[in-house]
């Protein structure tokens, strides 16, 4: 059994470069998460702050509620991400607008490249047979006569085209 140290070099490169993939996409993710509003450190007031509310508390259900100012910052959140998440469907809509219109007008250029080249193809083909097809015209050359000697002949008939 031979071993091909080649494919096998091949391999743990692949596998390098996913786990230095999956650990770049793992920094990333931290470092934008620090940016989240869940995980912000700024003042008392833009503190999130949700708290259990067991039933019979304070309200008919038990759950996790949250004071004001956190209403208010989630409330901003949802906003923001909302108004972000409509930016990007905007320019999805006029990025997929271009690019249809794009295809369309690539289309329409392939369209008429092809009837350009298939009339080209056909006026080439009609000049061939039309070359090729016999015809009533002049000759002249040698011929040989019923004696057997060589004769200059011309005359008017049927003429094709060899070459």
């Amino acid at each position: 059994m031979k071993i091909d140290f080649k494919k096998r070099y091949e391999r743990s490169d692949y596998v390098n470069v996913r786990m230095l993939i999956t650990f770049l996409l793992t920094m990333l993710l931290l470092v934008l998460l620090a940016n989240c509003a869940y995980s912000s450190t700024g003042s008392l007031t833009n503190k999130i702050v949700f708290e259990y509310v067991p039933q019979g508390y304070s309200t008919p259900s038990n759950g996790y509620w949250m004071d004001e100012p956190t209403g208010r910052n989630m409330l901003y959140m949802v906003r923001t991400y909302r108004e972000q998440a409509q930016h990007w469907e905007d320019a999805h809509k006029a990025v997929t607008s271009e690019f249809k219109e794009y295809i369309d007008r690539t289309n329409e250029r392939l369209i008429n490249i092809e009837a350009g080249i298939e009339a080209e193809r056909d006026a080439w083909k009609k000049a061939i047979r039309r070359a090729k097809a016999p015809g009533v015209g002049v000759f002249a050359g040698a011929g040989y006569g019923s004696s057997g000697d060589l004769q200059a002949v011309v005359g008017v008939g049927l003429v094709w085209k060899i070459w």
